[in-house]
């Protein structure tokens, strides 16, 4: 049995993400006004999940680079599966994804997000927290 995963609520510092342990973080910060990036986050356990280096992992965020992973159904079910959620105004998903990178057998990944705003009820960063089930 897995470990239960951090509690979003506690993940506001970049000391928690760290010591996330199994479980992959990464943070982007978005100016609310722009909606621009202002800055990114990810521990390294969310690099090794991904197969990448956390300076690769950075490069490809910057550069809108980042490979898909999934298969081209799970990508599907993941944006209907997501639809509803946030057309309710929640700010948490919780989805179940099989990784799929060329050469690989499928893994199956919990994925949790949790939307954060401002006072004024404008994005202003989301968190994901990757882990392996299989």
């Amino acid at each position: 049995s897995l470990p239960p995963p951090p509690d979003l609520g506690t993940l506001e510092d970049e000391d928690v993400f760290a010591d996330a342990g199994s479980v992959g973080v990464t943070r982007i910060d978005y100016d609310p006004l722009t909606m621009g990036r202002t800055s990114v986050y990810v521990n390294p356990e969310y690099c090794h999940q991904l197969g990448m280096s956390p300076e690769e992992e950075l490069a490809r965020v910057a550069s809108h680079d980042l490979p898909d992973h999934l298969t081209e159904f799970d990508r599907l079910c993941q944006i209907l599966e997501s639809l509803p959620v946030f057309a309710e105004g929640a700010s948490e998903l919780v989805e179940y994804t099989r990784q799929l990178w060329p050469g690989a057998k499928p893994i199956l990944m919990e994925r949790r997000i949790r939307y954060l705003f401002n006072a004024a009820g404008r994005h202003r960063s989301h968190i994901v927290m990757l882990r392996q089930i299989t």
